[in-house]
């Protein structure tokens, strides 16, 4: 399947947002400010998933019908696999480091809880992926989308989508009510006295921007998603709708922070705006979101274009030249390694922070441009490779003859 280089650059953008919100300086940094989480309930994290589910649907799909389901549960499970293998090495590494340098465990403190002092059943639970540190709670969660999805691409490919949304809402919907409470309840028991929980998605709540995005990759695979229908141009009803939910969620989030709610209220309502558990706020605000960038962004070029406002044209032509800019599709295309190695580079920031900062504006600036190039580079490194693995595979089948699989 041929790339679709909006959806590398995107998922590039979001490591860069990422990259924004994860680099700790002890008095915040002017590049936080251009997160797009400002503007509402909605973050990298729900759009990264999200994506990534779409890829897996897409390519999955794909891959069912011309190879059967045995290959795509391979492919996924090695998949997970690999970033198991890459979430233990950056856990024992920090968990080196900090033993070997008691100030960064210090600094570390709120990072890694309790394995700031590690025991046995602590680095134990940690390694299960019981216990998530902070920055590594998303790869657990991705691991388990991952290692289930190729039941859910089997039910795509045998027309039961409707099955996979059915059960991906009545999950989520018990995650809201707190029906499905008793099953980490049972978790705590199974485990013992001895390791805590602790991550920063609730996976019932989260699996539905996941699955959402399988079933809409693969509905895209499969040719029965007329994107002409959902994002008309000649059509702006939808278009204002989401721009008004886009724009009362920001109101309410601004209320929010300026102080204008009180605690009270905010308790009553956290059920609606509770981010663990992807809660209802974060759902409607994330589709509107969403709705809005993948109109503008694939304005450019439809035929009815023409018939859309000046301003909009523009800001889409440069919403899809942002986003489609050949460094974001780099990282977008490598987004494991690339989120694996930002990880590790906001620990070092905040040690070095807190050891020789604190630092004037522009040279955190430099320090954040840095970690991109850095980041930048561990794709360039991941393209090398996967270009020199993509030129052996050729010559080792030639070199086996024909009728040997490689």
């Amino acid at each position: 399947m041929r790339r679709i280089e909006l959806v590398d650059g995107m998922r590039g953008a979001c490591l860069v947002f990422m990259t924004f919100t994860h680099m700790i300086f002890a008095d915040g940094h002017p590049l936080m400010s251009l997160h797009f989480g400002k503007l509402g309930f909605v973050s990298s994290a729900e759009v990264f998933i999200l994506l990534s589910g779409f890829l897996v649907g897409a390519i999955g799909l794909r891959l069912h019908r011309r190879s059967g389901p045995a290959v795509v549960r391979r492919r996924q499970w090695m998949r997970a696999g690999f970033l198991f293998a890459c979430n233990t090495g950056m856990l024992l590494a920090i968990l080196l480091a900090a033993s070997a340098w008691p100030r960064a465990a210090e600094i570390w403190g709120a990072y890694l809880g309790h394995l700031a002092d590690p025991t046995p059943p602590g680095v134990a639970s940690a390694v299960a992926l019981l216990y998530q540190p902070s920055y590594m709670d998303i790869l657990p969660l991705y691991m388990l989308f991952l290692a289930l999805s190729p039941i859910a691409v089997h039910w795509a490919a045998h027309g039961r989508l409707h099955w996979l949304m059915g059960l991906s809402v009545a999950l989520w919907l018990a995650t809201q009510t707190g029906l499905a409470a008793p099953l980490a309840s049972a978790l705590s028991l199974i485990v013992g006295p001895q390791i805590e929980l602790r991550t920063g998605f609730h996976p019932l709540g989260w699996q539905l921007v996941y699955f959402a995005g399988l079933a809409l990759g693969a509905l895209v695979a499969d040719g029965r998603a007329d994107l002409a229908r959902v994002y008309p141009a000649d059509d702006h009803r939808l278009l204002w709708l989401a721009a008004a939910v886009c724009g009362i969620a920001f109101l309410w989030l601004e209320a929010i922070v300026l102080g204008f709610v009180d605690e009270k209220t905010l308790e009553r309502l956290h059920w609606l705006q509770s981010r663990y558990v992807y809660s209802p706020l974060y759902v409607v605000n994330a589709a509107a979101f969403g709705y809005l960038v993948i109109w503008l962004a694939t304005l450019p070029g439809r035929p009815s274009a023409s018939r859309v406002a000046a301003p909009l044209r523009l800001l889409g032509r440069v919403l899809r030249a942002g986003l489609t800019w050949a460094p974001l599709r780099l990282a977008g295309r490598h987004a494991l390694p690339v989120f694996c190695f930002h990880v590790l580079l906001a620990y070092v920031v905040v040690v070095v922070d807190q050891t020789i900062g604190p630092f004037a504006d522009a040279t955190e600036i430099a320090i954040l441009l840095a970690c991109l190039a850095s980041m930048l580079g561990v794709a360039a490194l991941s393209e090398a490779r996967d270009r020199r693995s993509a030129e052996r595979r050729p010559a080792t089948a030639a070199m086996r003859g024909p009728g040997v699989r490689a």
